[in-house]
């Protein structure tokens, strides 16, 4: 179980919140938006440094996951090799687990699922959001 290790303890819901206790915590560590100045190399779906291959056009992007706003500022997505890979196949479920698997391997349960449903949310709205093939990408 995730026991909030990877959060400011201060923020951190006691251990067996009640719900209200829970939203209060989420409240209070909600999702800010990162403004990276473009072009940046950072995988935009599995935070890979300096591993971004292609990019790919997109409006502007806020979605609710519950009481947790997920917000993408930036036009366009950089993406791995990887992450492109399941981008063109649509394979957002897949997606999902990645961005879990290599950045938050210890959350389990309703942690994880929690989680993994907000990010879905997310990348629902980037696949509607998005406005043309992908590119390569270049630092330059």
């Amino acid at each position: 179980m995730f026991d909030g290790k990877a959060l400011n303890p201060a923020l951190a819901p006691p251990p067996n919140p009640t719900p209200e206790q829970a939203l209060e915590a989420i409240k209070a560590v909600r999702h800010r938006a990162i403004y990276f100045q473009p072009p940046h190399a950072t995988c935009d779906f599995c935070d890979a440094r300096d591993a971004a291959t292609w990019v790919y056009p997109a409006r502007q992007i806020s979605t609710l996951a519950g009481p947790i706003e997920y917000i993408h500022a930036d036009p366009s997505w950089q993406a791995c090799e990887a992450c492109a890979a399941l981008v063109e196949a649509k394979s957002y479920v897949a997606l999902v687990e990645r961005h879990i698997n290599l950045n938050y391997p210890e959350i389990v349960g309703n942690e994880r699922a929690f989680l993994a449903r907000g990010l879905q949310a997310l990348y629902v709205q980037f696949a509607k959001a998005r406005s043309g093939d992908r590119i390569a990408f270049s630092k330059s």
